[in-house]
């Protein structure tokens, strides 16, 4: 029953590890992946001084500014699309709300 129980017991934390390194990373992805001009810029200089630099480089800033740019013209889109006017009100004369 011992080893059963020891057994048991380390598969508990084993995934209690999983479930914790897995939010850790949601945590820190944003931070590594996200490549911005400041640290394009950043990593240029230390090209040129040090020899080494890190994964990101203007180009990878204007894909992800290309890409954010299309991403919120499709949520303004969607937003255009899915607002519903206001129903008529009748019992003030008015057609809409505010728009006499």
């Amino acid at each position: 029953m011992e080893i059963k129980e020891r057994m048991k017991l380390k598969n508990v934390l084993v995934l209690f590890a999983v479930l914790g390194a897995g939010s850790a990373w949601a945590d820190l992805k944003p931070d590594i992946i996200d490549c911005n001009p400041k640290k394009a810029a950043r990593n240029a200089a230390m090209e040129a001084t040090v020899g080494v630099s890190g994964r990101c480089d203007p180009g990878k800033v204007a894909e992800n500014t290309k890409e954010n740019v299309v991403d919120d013209a499709k949520d303004t889109v969607d937003k255009v699309t899915d607002a519903k006017p206001a129903p008529l009100n009748r019992d003030k004369g008015k057609l809409r709300p505010d728009k006499d």
